[in-house]
């Protein structure tokens, strides 16, 4: 499940947080949810395109991008960076004017 370079932090001499130029964090937590290396490219375009790195992000939003991933594959779809943003951005809107009898 991990690769053969990877290391449990921190280690003697070190804070939790302490990293290397040639490394990257991943919280344990993210494997559990389906995230594997090397990272696919669905989600690596994900991650670029927000600009992050798996450690900023909870678990939840990973196994959001894992399983979108997988129902692509299982789909045969091409992966689409819009599609993906314009489905996970949909925000819900309440009407709360006088007329719609939210208040009521």
């Amino acid at each position: 499940m991990f690769p053969l370079a990877s290391r449990c932090r921190p280690r003697e001499q070190e804070a939790i947080n302490t990293f290397y130029s040639d490394e990257l964090a991943f919280p344990i937590s993210h494997f559990k949810v389906g995230l594997r290396l090397p990272l696919w490219p669905e989600i690596h375009q994900i991650l670029k395109y927000y600009g992050a790195v798996p450690a900023q992000l909870n678990s939840n939003s990973i196994a959001m991008m894992v399983a979108f991933a997988c129902f692509l594959r299982r789909e045969r779809i091409e992966f689409n960076l819009t599609f993906f943003r314009k489905l996970f951005s949909y925000k819900a809107t309440l009407d709360v004017s006088p007329t719609s009898g939210a208040h009521s």
